[in-house]
């Protein structure tokens, strides 16, 4: 039988390994929810659905660690480095394609989504201050540079929490398998 340690560089080729998947997931599911009505604006499904598919990615990596270790059960330095690299991949591919997006693919895209976030403060009755205040506070999101670094980052730290909380929650739940064993 052969027995593989699991290495460092293995942690960090799988943490970016599902966070490409994970990333190519997000946006089919995004491309496939989104319609000419919900492009320019938040969208509840496309945003359950990402969240589903970071936490299936950051879980499918955590079990191919396992997979690789076979007897060695990945420390939780091992976790943090795939997961690490998970979010840090997601979050520049994010941030990228935002860009690109937005400079290329899709120019009138910040022009697009003020004229739909202005539509919806109007709707709720927002006051023309109040509108012409969230106008300054969207200045990020007039530029597709702090747009897509904004975005990047936020889905950094966002799939870094998913990774931390389901990195510890997998480490334990190892360490009670370990307990099981050796009783």
């Amino acid at each position: 039988m052969n027995v593989q340690n699991l290495s460092n560089t293995q942690s960090i080729k799988t943490g970016i390994f599902y966070g490409l998947i994970s990333t190519v997931a997000i946006w089919i599911s995004s491309l496939c929810t989104l319609n000419s009505n919900t492009k320019y604006s938040s969208n509840s499904l496309t945003t359950a659905l990402t969240f589903g598919i970071l936490i299936c990615g950051i879980i499918l990596s955590y079990k191919m660690l396992n997979r690789i270790a076979q007897l060695d059960r990945p420390t939780i330095g091992q976790f943090a480095l795939a997961g690490i690299f998970f979010s840090l991949t997601i979050g520049t591919i994010e941030g990228l394609i935002h860009y690109i997006n937005a400079t290329y693919i899709d120019t009138n895209w910040a022009q697009s989504s003020l004229q739909a976030s202005q539509g919806k403060w109007t709707i709720n009755d927002y006051t023309k201050e109040a509108i012409a205040g969230q106008t300054e506070l969207t200045d990020t999101f007039q530029r597709p540079w702090k747009w897509a670094v904004t975005s990047g980052i936020f889905m950094s730290i966002i799939s870094l929490f998913l990774v931390v909380t389901i990195g510890c929650l997998y480490s334990l739940k190892n360490r009670k398998e370990e307990k099981i064993e050796v009783e």
